[in-house]
């Protein structure tokens, strides 16, 4: 979660978006902030960062609880 409070900073729009939704919430309805952390009705709002989107992706990919489980179970 660190890297995701990280990536915050490094984009104006994000950088921004984060500011408003903590001084003016009722402005951005559908985002809130918990523990630093952007939500987007209630899913983590990872930004603009496409290396951040990809290794999550990656990550939830190669998960054993989702992603692929390999050829034989995904075929039959």
């Amino acid at each position: 979660m660190d890297e995701v409070r990280d990536s915050y900073a490094s984009h104006p729009h994000t950088s921004s978006l984060l500011s408003q939704v903590l001084l003016q919430p009722e402005s951005a309805p559908h985002f809130s902030v918990t523990d630093g952390v952007l939500r987007y009705k209630g899913r983590i709002w990872l930004g603009h960062n496409v290396g951040l989107q990809q290794k999550v992706l990656g990550a939830l990919h190669n998960a054993a609880v989702g992603g692929h489980s390999g050829m034989q179970v995904t075929y039959t």
